[in-house]
């Protein structure tokens, strides 16, 4: 197996140590320097990434599981139910952002359909979604490898 987080941390060093490239002068070390800042930010995100899709594709799928009981719209609590029952097919980071994208869209919708509805539910399952958007972005922290 390609050891992807290795490699990116090794030219990061390699880049900012100037063992790659000499750099001539301040500027091109501090370019050479964001440059290995960026693969260390690749690093960091690419060491995570299976992890936080499949923990925020869970989260989303329980979060449907929750809401389907609550919509009004019978065709939006069939999607949710099935949604729900989904598990992951892959560990590959290209399914599991797919999975994600699908999921965020269904997220979308179900938000606008419970902006309307006036009812303790739909404000449960507003306040619900708004939790679970704020960890979402909890998860995306840049954080450096180390």
């Amino acid at each position: 197996m390609i050891d992807t987080l290795a490699y990116l941390q090794v030219l990061a060093g390699g880049l900012a140590s100037g063992h790659f490239v000499r750099a001539g002068d301040a500027y091109e070390q501090s370019s050479l320097n964001t440059y290995a800042g960026l693969a260390l930010i690749c690093a960091g995100d690419i060491d995570r990434a299976a992890e936080r899709l499949v923990e925020e594709n869970s989260a989303l799928r329980a979060l449907f599981g929750e809401a389907a009981a609550v919509v009004a719209d019978s065709a939006l609590a069939g999607e949710l139910r099935e949604a729900a029952a989904e598990t992951e097919s892959s560990l590959r980071l290209s399914v599991l952002k797919r999975q994600n994208d699908g999921l965020r869209s269904l997220l979308i919708g179900l938000h606008a359909h419970v902006e309307d509805m006036d009812t303790p539910g739909g404000r449960g399952i507003e306040a619900a979604i708004w939790k679970e958007l704020e960890r979402s972005v909890d998860r995306l922290e840049i954080r450096m490898p180390g």
